[in-house]
């Protein structure tokens, strides 16, 4: 894989926090819809985040970057 074990351990640890935070201001309510469309979006981002990263791993493979 492209990029290494260590730097997607990484990502992984620091997106699973993240998302654990929005989850809890989702959560906690928010003031209004905008705010609560942002950090919707925020998280599906963050979901989609893994998916991206292999993509691109997959990617820079076949290109043998």
């Amino acid at each position: 894989m492209a990029l290494s074990s260590q730097l997607e351990a990484k990502l992984k640890k620091i997106i699973a926090d993240e998302r654990a935070e929005a989850v809890k201001r989702l959560v906690g309510g928010l003031e209004d819809y905008p705010t609560y469309r942002e950090e919707v979006g925020f998280i599906r981002c963050l979901d989609t985040f893994d998916d991206w990263v292999t993509e691109a791993n997959e990617k820079i493979e076949e290109e043998g970057l």
